[in-house]
């Protein structure tokens, strides 16, 4: 497909996999899926001085509704992980599921633009680090009013 939207799971502690498709896998994703695409970020990631330049180097935007239409808008196709932070601290090491719960804004946006989506999944990632469950819910308040 010229045009999608590749959603990822799970987020993990790190992200490592997000390092790999940000830069391409050493060349996996252009031969496989050769397209001009933006990852799409938190917004608060953008608020951090030097890391917010990094992944704007990177091609990484703002993950808002009207920044997922501009870059659909212009032909790119997106990368994101639906589940965001909420996921990764949800994460457990040996269980393999996605925490997208109501967040169905980017098949929303495919149906939109009548563009597919793309899932994948990074077995390991959520293998890399334990989680800890302390203060749990209040860092899911904190996602929740931040939405992140």
């Amino acid at each position: 497909c010229k045009q999608g939207i590749l959603g990822v799971a799970p987020h993990g502690v790190v992200s490592f996999n997000h390092a790999l498709y940000m830069t391409d896998v050493c060349g996996f994703l252009s031969q496989h899926w050769p397209v001009d695409r933006r990852d799409l970020g938190a917004s608060a990631i953008f608020m951090i001085p030097v890391y917010r330049d990094l992944l704007l180097w990177c091609g990484c935007v703002d993950a808002s509704a009207s920044n997922a239409r501009a870059v659909l808008r212009s032909g790119r196709s997106i990368f994101v992980y639906p589940g965001g932070e909420a996921e990764q601290m949800r994460s457990r090491r040996g269980r393999y599921f996605a925490h997208w719960g109501s967040r169905k804004g980017f098949v929303k946006l495919a149906v939109e633009f009548g563009v597919p989506v793309i899932p994948s999944y990074a077995f390991g990632e959520a293998d890399m680090y334990n989680t800890s469950s302390i203060l749990l819910g209040f860092r899911m308040w904190v996602c929740s009013t931040f939405k992140v």
